[in-house]
């Protein structure tokens, strides 16, 4: 069976046809808002991008041009030469930039669909950059378990994904430097762990429970204060064990809530015991 036709896959990405006059035969091209720039005002806009980048770090470009080994740079910075990817990528190693700073004003369609988005995505970008490498393992951990709008929204119970969260909270974590643990230098628990976590602060004596679908007790209130000596070392010990787990809240959420550990606010019953739903 033939798949899909030239014109198909030309609607199917999103191009429309368009005649370049530095090529000689027609071209398709994405573009999703702004003026689509033809190959002579890319190649301006790229060497804008470069002499910002160099001008932003106060590096003369007399200075630059022979750390790339190249005495013609400024041809580049002037659209006389072309700029290859090779080279592109030579200038980020030593100006220790990432492409995007390059790329993005050249090109801010490709991060969105509108101007907004597009900036939005890049702000995101940009303060990732300034991450150190725990804080950033506690972002994707976060990003692994966030519904994208392809998942599959059927599911039930518990499978180590979190309830879909807006855009916007992402964003507004990122911009505020909010990252869970920040700075912290303890250990990440990883999700896989949460059931057995559950099962060692319920072995320790605390009465782990769901509060709806965004949070969760311990249940130390209803203990003694006798008894209260006795468990809270042991559940101190297990979550410096475990590790911080504040990013996996919604995680520990729905694994309890599988389990029967949950309570609804306003539901009638006092105690997660109380619950009729029969888990298996």
């Amino acid at each position: 069976m033939a798949g899909p036709s030239f014109e198909e896959w030309i609607s199917h990405l999103g191009l429309q046809q368009v005649d370049d006059p530095q090529i000689d035969r027609p071209v398709y091209r994405k573009t999703s808002f702004g003026e689509l720039g033809l190959s002579a005002e890319i190649g301006k806009k790229i060497s804008t991008s470069l002499r910002n980048a160099r001008d932003r770090r106060k590096i003369p470009r007399s200075k630059l041009a022979p750390m790339l080994g190249d005495q013609v740079y400024n041809r580049y910075e002037n659209a006389v030469s072309r700029l290859t990817v090779g080279r592109l990528l030579h200038i980020c190693e030593v100006l220790s930039i990432s492409p995007v700073e390059i790329l993005y004003p050249v090109a801010p369609h490709l991060w969105g669909e509108d101007q907004a988005e597009a900036e939005t995505r890049m702000a995101i970008v940009e303060k990732l950059a300034n991450f150190d490498g725990l804080t950033l393992q506690a972002i994707l951990s976060f990003l692994h378990h966030l519904k994208t709008k392809e998942s599959d929204e059927g599911g039930n119970g518990y499978d180590g994904a979190a309830p879909a969260a807006p855009y916007s909270l992402l964003l507004f974590m990122v911009q505020t430097g909010v990252t869970f643990m920040a700075a912290s230098n303890k250990r990440l628990m990883k999700a896989s762990e949460i059931p057995a976590f559950v099962d060692a602060i319920i072995k320790a004596g605390c009465d782990i429970c769901a509060i709806g679908h965004h949070g969760y007790v311990l249940g130390d209130v209803d203990l003694s204060p006798a008894a209260q000596e006795v468990v809270m070392p042991k559940v101190k010990k297990l979550e410096e064990t475990y590790g911080d787990r504040d990013f996996l809240m919604l995680e520990i959420v729905a694994y309890l809530r599988s389990i029967g550990r949950y309570l609804d606010p306003g539901s009638p019953a006092t105690h997660w015991s109380e619950n009729t739903r029969t888990h298996h």
